[in-house]
């Protein structure tokens, strides 16, 4: 009785973590400048989901956003200063883009918000900037 159990539980935890989906809205766990994690939402228009869905699966956009996150980190003068706030992806084509907004601080100590733009085309970062 008690192996049944177990194997009922395993395989919920099976399913729950199989039942991932890339959504039209929601928060993800990033890392800021400080080394801390902070909630980050995202937006998706809802026509690009199921195109986004195809193409990646949730871990691979989970990669995608955090590799979009270390960029914009080291696009900082002061590292960290990095605070992300905010993402938008929208599908065109073959090309992804990533919009993630967030705040860092100047060389003068001045907190300003930024926003910088990620291709990926074919699940490979666009390089041609």
């Amino acid at each position: 009785m008690k192996r049944n159990l177990i194997l009922i539980f395993c395989c919920s935890l099976g399913l729950t973590a199989c039942s991932k989906k890339i959504e039209s809205s929601g928060s993800i766990e990033l890392t800021n400048g400080k080394g801390e994690k902070v909630e980050v939402t995202y937006q998706i228009p809802p026509q690009d989901v199921e195109p986004i869905a195809k193409k990646y699966s949730y871990d691979q956009f989970l990669n995608l956003v955090e590799e979009v996150s270390s960029k914009s980190k080291i696009a900082c003068n002061h590292m960290a200063t990095y605070s992300p706030k905010e993402l938008s992806v929208i599908q065109s084509g073959d090309t992804s883009t990533f919009m993630m907004t967030f705040y860092a601080k100047n060389s003068y100590g001045v907190e300003d918000s930024e926003i910088l733009f990620y291709d990926v085309i074919n699940g490979q970062f666009d390089t041609s900037e």
